[in-house]
C-alpha cells in the first residue's frame, strides 16, 4: 500500500522539478516573479535566455562605442533598479543648457539575440536622471550609474563589425 503512494509522489516531484529547471534555465524570471512597477507590462517570457546588456557610450565629437555585458545577475540587478526607480516630475528633467554640459551620453539596452531590444534607457554622465524614449523620466541611483560607467571599458568593448551583427 505504501509503495502505491510513493511512486506517484516521486513522479510528481520529478515533474515539478523538471518544470522549475526549464524556467530557470530558459528565462531570467520565473512566472509571476518578473518586474512589477515601472516595467509591469513585461512578462517573464519577455526575458528569454541568453540575455545581454549593451551599453552605447557617445562622447561628444567622437564615434559611439559599444560595450557588452553578459553577467545574468547584473542584468537582473539593472532591471530591478529600473523597475523600482522613482518617476521624476516634468520640472526635474535634464537641467542642461547644452550637450557639452550634459557630458557623455549612455544608452543602455537589455537585449536578446533573436528578439532585439527589451528594456532600453538613456542617461547622461552629469545627470541623476534616466529616461525611456525621452518621455518617461526616473531617478538614476549613483551606484548604478557608476557601475554602468565602469562597465563601459575596453575589457567589455564590442568591435563595430560584431556590433552590427547583433541586430
Amino acid at each position: 500500500m505504501k509503495k502505491r503512494f510513493y511512486i506517484p509522489a516521486i513522479l510528481l516531484a520529478i515533474i515539478v522539478a523538471s518544470i522549475f529547471l526549464h524556467f530557470k534555465m530558459n528565462y531570467l524570471y520565473l512566472p509571476n516573479a518578473g518586474p512589477d512597477h515601472n516595467l509591469k507590462f513585461y512578462d517573464y517570457q519577455d526575458f528569454p535566455e541568453p540575455l545581454f546588456l549593451l551599453i552605447e557610450k557617445r562622447v561628444h565629437g567622437e564615434d559611439t562605442k559599444a560595450y557588452r555585458v553578459e553577467d545574468k545577475e547584473f542584468i537582473k540587478h539593472v532591471i530591478r533598479i529600473v523597475d523600482e526607480a522613482e518617476e521624476k516630475p516634468f520640472m526635474e528633467r535634464y537641467p542642461f543648457q547644452n550637450i557639452q554640459e550634459a557630458g557623455d551620453r549612455y544608452q543602455v539596452s537589455v537585449l536578446t539575440q533573436e528578439q532585439g531590444h527589451k528594456v532600453q534607457f538613456t542617461f547622461y554622465e552629469n545627470s541623476s536622471i534616466f529616461d525611456f524614449s525621452g518621455v518617461y523620466f526616473y531617478e538614476l541611483k549613483s551606484d548604478l550609474k557608476d557601475q554602468l560607467s565602469q562597465l563601459a571599458s575596453e575589457e567589455n568593448e564590442v568591435e563595430r563589425g560584431h556590433y552590427n551583427r547583433l541586430f
